[in-house]
């Protein structure tokens, strides 16, 4: 006989909700990482195991940017061998108590296979954290003969309820669904509270971290950063894809670093502030300001443009700076290079805007209340 308080082992055991996410990108890409993967340790313990189904390989996905005849052929071939393996993953999808579809089940086209899925398995939850809706205006886009500008309303008709990364994608979903909730992308805790970071004094780091394409952003800083070298002593840090690599800024410490899972708490730990150029166009209105979150999370202070959700998260002079054009760049990130206490001040502020607003266990009970609304049975 088991002990007063203790688990009976011959109980069964407790109930968990299986969710599962559809995503074109598989784990190494970085939205559906920090969205929906972020939250696997945290889901765990509120009785959540959470499945993902992604459409690319992560052959594919590594290689989707190479080019050639050779290339060519090994993308149509896996790309064939993804459509057939999502058809047999979408008859299944009844088996799953909830499914997010997280951006796009399919990349090409309509939302045909959104239909599909919500067809087999009515509690669907959309997740997003971009613009999708509109086309990239950058160079990286390689999907612009497959374009259907009424995929992603369509998709999110058809879906029981939608989480939406900020303000404005959340005013763009209820367009066609009201059950729509504002789930900020979170980041893990790198413990960056400025006084318990022992940073270099010399030189000072200005760190940019981004996804394949986005360094077409860094052009904005190129005039500023370039000033900046004749006066003062620092290292412009990209962290980004192999792309970034060949980036350069005449006259300037450019290090650029290609993206490592298990250095990227060491490199953003290691730098001094913390910057997110973006123009300002519709599509850059609807990113997340994640960049800026995970400066935070560092403990950096940032200077940003402002535009979209970054002027919501930046207080200006509190946690860094907003700058547009040149001179604003300029004058912000001379400011916080010749002030180590401003930058210690400051990346305390940013830090605790993190601990407020981006941690993780928050957004989880957030995600734990959609699942409940679109009719998945409680955990046990």
């Amino acid at each position: 006989m088991p002990e007063a308080g203790a688990p009976d082992p011959g109980a069964p055991e407790p109930r968990r909700l299986s969710v599962v996410c559809l995503s074109v990108y598989p784990a190494e890409g970085p939205s559906v990482r920090h969205r929906v993967l972020g939250y696997e340790q945290a889901w765990r313990g509120m009785g959540v195991k959470v499945t993902l189904q992604a459409f690319l390989t992560a052959g594919l996905y590594r290689n989707r940017r190479r080019f050639g005849s050779r290339w060519t052929l090994y993308k149509a071939w896996h790309f064939a061998f993804c459509s057939a393996r999502l058809a047999w993953r979408l008859a299944f999808l009844w088996r799953f108590d909830v499914a997010i579809i997280h951006r796009e089940a399919f990349p090409l086209g309509g939302a045909w296979a959104e239909r599909l899925a919500a067809r087999i398995n009515p509690r669907i939850v959309f997740d997003f954290d971009d613009a999708i809706w509109l086309r990239m205006p950058l160079a990286v886009d390689q999907r612009k003969l497959f374009w259907d500008a009424n995929r992603v309303g369509d998709a999110i008709a058809v879906c029981r309820a939608v989480v939406a990364g900020n303000t404005m994608l959340a005013a763009y979903a209820r367009r066609f669904n009201p059950r729509v909730t504002v789930v900020p992308t979170p980041y893990i805790d790198l413990g960056g509270s400025a006084n318990a970071v022992d940073r270099p004094a010399r030189p000072p780091v200005i760190v940019w971290i981004g996804n394949v394409g986005n360094e077409e952003y860094l052009d904005l800083l190129r005039l500023p950063l370039q000033r900046l070298a004749k006066e003062i002593d620092f290292v412009f840090r990209i962290v980004g894809s192999a792309e970034a690599a060949g980036f350069d800024i005449g006259g300037v410490t450019v290090e650029t670093l290609e993206w490592r899972e298990d250095k990227e708490r060491e490199w953003l730990l290691g730098s001094a502030i913390g910057v997110m150029p973006l123009d300002d166009r519709e599509y850059e209105r609807g990113k997340c300001a994640f960049k800026l979150v995970q400066y935070f999370s560092a403990g950096l202070p940032v200077v940003s443009s402002p535009v979209g959700m970054n002027a919501e998260v930046v207080t200006h002079g509190v946690n860094g700076y907003l700058a547009s054009g040149e001179e604003e760049w300029y004058h912000s990130l001379k400011l916080l290079l010749q002030s180590a206490e401003l930058r210690r001040r400051m990346g305390a502020s940013g830090y605790s805007t993190f601990r407020e607003r981006f941690g993780r266990e928050k957004s989880a009970v957030q995600w734990m209340n959609v699942f409940r609304d679109v009719g998945g049975p409680s955990p046990a």
